[in-house]
């Protein structure tokens, strides 16, 4: 006798990978709208179907992807210095004017 099938996909049980990445304001705004637009979807949820949207949609990227198989390892970003921490030289780049 075959076995029914659920009516929804099945949990995808494989295991998150922890990505950080910076937004600037105006970004970031745009995209807690597109979340409520889209139906109250988490942050999470978004991104992730942006990333997945760009990477199958690009011919470009497909065309790279098929004469650069596997994994490309990213350069690492430097470290920011820490705050507070005597002898630090502020970083120029990153440090933004206090308002008083």
């Amino acid at each position: 006798m075959p076995q029914n099938k659920p009516l929804i996909d099945v949990e995808d049980k494989t295991p998150d990978v922890r990505v950080t990445i910076n937004f600037r304001p105006e970004e970031e705004k745009e995209l807690k709208q597109y979340c409520v637009y889209a139906d109250n979807s988490s942050l999470h949820h978004v991104v992730r179907a942006a990333v997945r949207r760009l990477c199958s949609q690009d011919k470009g990227f497909q065309e790279y992807k098929a004469k650069n198989p596997g994994t490309v390892p990213m350069q690492a970003a430097a470290p920011k210095p820490r705050q507070g921490r005597k002898n630090a030289a502020p970083n120029q780049e990153t440090e933004q004017p206090k308002v008083a």
